[in-house]
């Protein structure tokens, strides 16, 4: 099972052996308002909201204290090497495809959809 404890732990060390040969030994630049704003700014528009019901346009026509809250919330993310586990989920959309020839099996197109913000 993928989310299991057990699971997790497994995931969490391979990825940390795996990261360790390519971590930066630079000083940890921190996450700006600067940085924050431009990138929600281009996200694209129109797209479907994850799990956790948000849509760009809810970022976008936010209060601009949102992006100050997002910058702190990244920077936290970077001092403690973790982000919150709903950062993680996405919603996973099966469309089963119509066979054209008896020759070719049927394909499906797979959609996941995340959350929009996400470190």
């Amino acid at each position: 099972m993928p989310n299991s404890d057990t699971r997790h732990d497994e995931l969490k060390s391979e990825f940390f052996t795996e990261f360790s040969t390519y971590l930066d030994r630079s000083p940890i630049q921190f996450c700006t308002v600067e940085l924050v704003d431009p990138c929600i700014r281009r996200l694209k528009r129109g797209k479907a909201a994850g799990h956790d019901e948000l849509t760009v346009e809810h970022l976008v026509h936010a209060h601009s204290v949102l992006v100050v809250l997002l910058s702190l919330l990244f920077n936290m993310c970077i001092m403690y090497d973790t982000v919150p586990l709903d950062f993680g989920k996405g919603i996973i959309i099966i469309i089963p495809l119509i066979k054209i020839w008896t020759a070719i099996k049927p394909v499906a197109i797979t959609i996941e959809v995340l959350p929009s913000v996400q470190c």
